[in-house]
């Protein structure tokens, strides 16, 4: 929920708490909170709304050795995703939803193709083009996938038939989502 309100005691007294595997914050949460949970050692499932995050602080989500899902709606423009690669560490991760972001492109879905554990990609209303869909040809295990139209100029469109062509090479795919 929201938490605009909350201190960094707050967040100390939440991260103390055992056994929690599964976190979602909306508007008011920050990257500066991202270390106070640093107890939870158990988190599985991270998702925020609206979180202020920037590229270079992405990797505190590798104190969670046990992630496996990270959602971000509405990110920030100071997120394009360019350091996604950094999750790779963690051996569990499997799934990544990331939406309603204006800075999010290509660059970022190269960096995403590094993750080579993925197994659910969800992009939508991103700046994404078929450079970086052809990227997703990298992931070795990605089961499910769902684009969503990117907003960008109609001769830069995707999902579109190219889009197509391109993940009929991505062997793996069991399940295919193109929105919008």
């Amino acid at each position: 929920g929201e938490c605009s309100q909350w201190t960094d005691e707050d967040f100390k007294s939440l991260g103390s708490v055992a056994n929690v595997t599964s976190l979602s914050f909306g508007l008011g949460f920050n990257e500066s909170s991202l270390p106070l949970l640093a107890g939870l050692k158990d988190l599985e499932s991270f998702g925020s709304n609206g979180m202020q995050i920037t590229d270079e602080r992405l990797k505190t989500f590798t104190q969670f050795p046990k992630l496996k899902r990270l959602t971000f709606f509405h990110p920030p423009r100071s997120f394009s995703g360019k350091t996604l690669a950094q999750l790779a560490v963690l051996k569990q991760f499997e799934e990544l939803s990331i939406g309603g972001s204006a800075t999010l492109n290509d660059e970022g879905v190269a960096a995403i193709s590094q993750i080579k554990t993925l197994k659910r990609l969800r992009l939508w209303h991103v700046r994404h083009t078929n450079v970086g869909v052809k990227h997703l040809q990298k992931l070795p295990v990605l089961e499910s996938l769902m684009l969503g139209q990117n907003g960008l100029t109609p001769e830069t469109a995707c999902p579109n038939d190219e889009t197509i062509k391109l993940l009929l090479e991505v062997k793996t795919l069991k399940n295919l989502m193109l929105m919008e």
